[in-house]
């Protein structure tokens, strides 16, 4: 026996060596969370600092933090008349403490005319801050409504008592009255405007929004 009869001898009696496995390719992941599958026009460019920025050119329709309600037209009608009735009736209740009609003698204001003035000064607070309000999507439908319905007292105590002063009460009550009613024209229909139901879902979304984080 040689050498060579020797080595395969050795080779036969050792065991034979396993042959690793090879590694195999994992499958391809998908899209990551970060990868943004729309348009470049309405996907959030990253500025300079990290910090993503908004597209307010063009908003995401599903993102309420920067896609607000529009303004309501009737929304802002309604706002609208409220100032003009609240900025007629502050004028009015500054005029009370100087028209002779409301002066007694001695230069003191009757009753009337302080209850006259209480009206127009409350009906000047509550349109004005309730239109302001309205403009700004946050309620004031009811301060509204207050201020124009006392508007509407003042007007109507005001017409009354001049057709009871006066000396011909059937020609008194004609002028006084087509008076009222010209002057009834602006918060009936402040009033009116505001009893829509698109102002309350108007109101609700930019509750909603709000609520969202909007800007």
């Amino acid at each position: 026996m040689d050498f060579t009869d020797l080595s395969l001898l050795m080779q036969s009696s050792s065991p034979r060596k396993q042959r690793r496995p090879q590694p195999v390719a994992p499958p391809p992941s998908p899209p990551s969370a970060s990868w943004d599958s729309r348009p470049v026009s309405r996907q959030q460019m990253p500025s300079r600092f990290g910090f993503p920025v908004p597209n307010y050119e063009r908003p995401h329709e599903h993102d309420l933090r920067y896609a607000p309600p529009p303004t309501l037209p009737i929304a802002t009608a309604s706002a609208c008349g409220g100032i003009v009735v609240g900025a007629v009736s502050a004028l009015f209740a500054l005029a009370t403490f100087y028209m002779p009609v409301t002066l007694g003698a001695g230069g003191q204001i009757t009753p009337r005319g302080w209850l006259f003035a209480l009206l127009c000064l409350g009906a000047a607070i509550s349109a004005i801050s309730g239109s302001i309000r309205l403009l700004s999507g946050t309620g004031g439908v009811a301060a509204l409504r207050i201020g124009c319905a006392a508007a509407l007292a003042a007007i109507w105590l005001q017409s009354i008592s001049g057709v009871l002063h006066a000396e011909d009460q059937a020609d008194a009550a004609a002028v006084y009255g087509a008076l009222g009613i010209l002057a009834s024209i602006v918060p009936v229909a402040t009033v009116l405007c505001s009893l829509s139901r698109e102002i309350g879902e108007w109101l609700a979304k930019r509750a909603a929004w709000r609520a969202a984080g909007g800007l």
